[in-house]
């Protein structure tokens, strides 16, 4: 029995390997390529002081949190949720080359079905994506 247990746990690393082989659900959310620059435009004449990420092959993260979790992430004005990508096509920082991955912090807000807005940065989902669920812990713990 004890055995049994051991096979069945998901470990970190198998939920971080999960996600950058692209498991997950289809999610038809994300603006199509033609719309992205008006987006960017638009973002950039309300004067965000963010930097702008554009993504595609991107996958929604829901964290899968206890409700002590839930409540410590709201508490510090977030949301339990990340966005991954294995493709960046552009980062205004240069923190990752167009076709390379990235990984966000957790949510502050999301809107237009397309805009993803951390602390620090706005992604623009760029065309579908997927939906997968984690622990945050393993989440944040991905690094480039």
């Amino acid at each position: 029995m004890a055995e049994d247990k051991k096979v069945n746990k998901i470990t970190p690393i198998d939920e971080i390997s999960d996600l950058t082989a692209g498991a997950g659900s289809p999610f038809d959310i994300g603006a199509s390529e033609g719309l992205v620059k008006e987006i960017i435009d638009r973002l950039k004449a309300e004067q965000r002081r963010k930097p702008i990420c554009v993504i595609a092959d991107w996958t929604w993260v829901d964290f899968r949190v206890t409700e002590n979790d839930r409540i410590f992430f709201e508490r510090q004005g977030n949301q339990p949720h990340g966005v991954y990508s294995n493709h960046v096509i552009h980062d205004e920082l240069h923190r990752a080359n167009p076709g390379e991955c990235i990984r966000s912090t957790a949510l502050v807000d999301f809107r237009e079905n397309c805009i993803f807005e951390t602390r620090n940065t706005i992604y623009i989902l760029q065309g579908p994506g997927k939906r997968f669920s984690m622990r945050p812990a393993a989440f944040l713990s991905i690094f480039f």
